[in-house]
């Protein structure tokens, strides 16, 4: 899962990880649960993206239906749900400082949550 997103006066793209997952494939199921999402965002690649910004979600196959994106920032476990519209995209907050960005993604096959590190400047 890849996000897109304005840095100063371009744009960007940014590779999502894989947290938990629960997933029925053509010829098996794959299942993983990651207990604490927030250390593993913390481990990836920070990221700077402008305040109040927009974000889009892109996914690299589409080989099942896509039922609901869910977005949320958190900090100091709080979290921040930001909606998501009809093309994928969704509005980074005003608010400046760290975040972890989680992504659900439902779909007909499974879901699945990613993660990242976020920098709000």
């Amino acid at each position: 899962m890849t996000v897109w997103y304005h840095h100063l006066n371009d744009y960007d793209s940014y590779e999502l990880k894989e947290a938990s997952l629960n997933w029925e494939g053509p010829n098996e199921e794959y299942k993983k649960a990651v207990v604490d999402f927030q250390s593993l965002g913390v481990e990836q690649n920070q990221i700077k993206v402008n305040a109040g910004s927009e974000g889009n979600l892109e996914l690299e196959h589409s080989d099942f239906q896509l039922e609901e994106f869910q977005v949320s920032l958190w900090k100091n476990n709080e979290e921040i749900e930001l909606p998501v519209n009809k093309s994928n995209g969704f509005q980074f907050p005003d608010s400046k400082g760290n975040y972890i960005l989680e992504v659900n993604l439902s779909s007909d096959m499974g879901d699945v949550q990613y993660v990242g590190n976020i920098d709000l400047n």
